[in-house]
């Protein structure tokens, strides 16, 4: 059996699918099932990136809202923690890093042609 390509949510559209969002399969579950719109019947891209209520369909004459109040997104992750160099050291910007050494003042470069 072949797998049936995704449909707009408005069951009368056979325009093709443009953006999908996530909507909870129920009330009490974290399971998420997923919703599909062609271009003419789409929410924004900020609310197709939140996961939204059982009950949520989108009313045409709101577009590209959704009419309904979607969970929140995630809390962003923690910044790294810090780490405290002895004095002096320094972490060089990446642009200086990608850089290929210089010849240190005390040794001359080699001519063309010697070997290292």
């Amino acid at each position: 059996m072949a797998n049936a390509m995704p449909a707009c949510w408005a069951h009368a559209c056979t325009g093709q699918v443009a953006v999908q969002w996530a909507q909870r399969a129920n009330v009490n579950s974290a399971d998420t099932t997923p919703v599909y719109a062609c271009a003419a019947h789409a929410i924004s891209r900020d609310g197709a990136g939140h996961v939204h209520q059982p009950s949520c369909v989108p009313d045409p004459a709101r577009l590209p809202s959704c009419g309904c109040t979607p969970e929140p997104l995630p809390a962003p992750p923690a910044p790294p923690a810090s780490v405290t160099l002895p004095t002096g050291w320094s972490i060089p910007a990446k642009s200086e890093a990608e850089k290929p050494p210089s010849p240190s003042p005390a040794q001359p470069p080699r001519p063309a042609g010697m070997a290292p």
